[in-house]
């Protein structure tokens, strides 16, 4: 229903408006009238008119003055102008507040049936494409969630091994970050997980399919709960059996992508009695590139399906070379011990020893971690001092010389270390166990 307003200071001019528009137009209401300016615009503020019919000249506060405040306040009220004076410059004065037309009087019923009936063909016109546009976002909204998945499933599909993948315009894809409410930086510390569903039957063995998506929707729900604990990130189905995350870290996450691929194997056995292979694909540098790390991650999940259960496989390597020269990459602990071991004395770093395993720093310390129980340097602490203690028993040689002979050359942090690694100082060691 249109809602109209009408002030003018003549009562029969508003009767006869009144009576008019209720007869005539059956899509519109009067819902109140007055008779000077100031009251007009304190009633209008409570009833909220879809168009007011105003009086030029009027007691208090003239037309003029009634309709700039309502534009003010209102922005979206008609306003239809009538007067019993022709004059020019309330006509450009009505022009400059967009009024929709200026009707002189006495009113000609015959043109003022003509301005209303063009205001409500406009009117309803406006209304059916408001509405429309409500339901059409109600949908969008009530879509988001598959729009979000299709956004992931473009994202992580980019990349082919062999092909040259297409370009993302960062700009866009930004835009549409934002549009699908995904709160991600367009660069981070950015990988991909492929988590692999071993007993699918527990999954998809109803014949219901609400319970089937039900049960989906429920392991997506406690992996995001899970994800969100330790970083910024989204989990997304890919395949019947296949679900997947994308994650964005801030500083060193090594611990934090151990301590989450654990909790996701253990949540989904205590849970829901899925047995479980996770894949984590290679860091990269921007959200763009997230399909490289998914494919890595992808193809890892797949390949090892035959492992047992709740397993964890952090075996992308970065480059080319470390895919052709590692393959399962089975032996990897092995050769970085190897590394460590045979290089013990120099000034050797994660950098270097990742660098000749073809892997990321990341990667060599969740492998090593995983495999071993403790860290690359921690790896590296406990052989030199193990050679330490070789050199303490077994030879003479002065402090400064064992601490630069085993990959050290401050004597004093030597001694620190070895005391709280051993229990005593290398003096004191050396006194107790040395050979005669």
């Amino acid at each position: 229903m249109i809602k109209v307003y009408i002030a003018d200071d003549e009562v029969p001019v508003v009767d006869g408006m009144k009576d008019f528009i209720n007869t005539n137009f059956k899509s519109m209401k009067v819902v109140g009238s007055a008779y000077d300016g100031q009251t007009a615009m304190e009633e209008i503020r409570q009833q909220k008119p879809d168009i007011v019919i105003t009086d030029v000249r009027m007691p208090g506060l003239n037309g003029v003055e009634l309709s700039k405040k309502l534009r003010e306040e209102m922005e979206s009220v008609e306003i239809l102008f009538v007067s019993g004076y022709d004059d020019v410059e309330y006509m450009r004065n009505a022009l400059k507040v967009e009024a929709i037309d200026y009707i002189l009087k006495p009113v000609n019923v015959a043109e003022l049936k003509q301005v209303l009936s063009k205001f409500e063909i406009k009117f309803n016109k406006e209304t059916e494409q408001r509405k429309y546009s409500i339901e059409m976002e109600q949908k969008l909204l009530q879509s988001m969630p598959a729009l979000q998945q299709r956004f992931f499933s473009m994202l992580i599909n980019r990349y082919r091994i062999g092909k040259q993948p297409a370009g993302f315009n960062r700009r866009m894809l930004c835009n549409r970050m934002k549009f699908l409410g995904l709160e991600l930086p367009y660069e981070g510390k950015y990988m991909a997980i492929a988590m692999w569903i071993k007993n699918i039957d527990k999954l998809y063995g109803s014949d219901d399919y609400m319970e089937v998506e039900m049960f989906s929707f429920a392991i997506q729900n406690v992996m995001q709960e899970i994800t969100a604990k330790y970083a910024k990130g989204y989990v997304f189905e890919t395949e019947y059996n296949e679900f997947g995350a994308i994650l964005c870290f801030k500083g060193d996450y090594s611990d934090r992508l151990l301590q989450m691929a654990n909790e996701m194997h253990k949540t989904m056995l205590d849970i829901f009695s899925l047995e479980t292979v996770l894949a984590i694909g290679d860091e990269v540098e921007n959200i763009s590139e997230i399909g490289l790390s998914w494919e890595f991650a992808d193809d890892s999940v797949r390949e090892k399906q035959y492992l047992g259960s709740n397993k964890t496989i952090y075996i992308a390597p970065h480059s080319r070379e470390g895919r052709e020269r590692h393959g399962k990459l089975s032996n990897v602990v092995t050769e970085i011990k190897g590394i460590i071991n045979k290089r013990y004395g120099e000034k050797l770093s994660l950098n270097e020893i990742a660098s000749e395993v073809y892997l990321t720093p990341t990667y060599v310390c969740l492998l090593f971690k995983e495999d071993t129980g403790i860290t690359v340097n921690e790896y590296i602490t406990k052989v030199r001092m193990a050679k330490a203690k070789e050199y303490l028993t077994n030879t003479s040689m002065k402090l400064p010389d064992i601490a630069d002979k085993i990959g050290y050359s401050d004597a004093s942090y030597f001694s620190k270390l070895f005391k709280r690694q051993v229990g005593m100082l290398p003096s004191e060691y050396r006194q107790q166990f040395k050979r005669h």
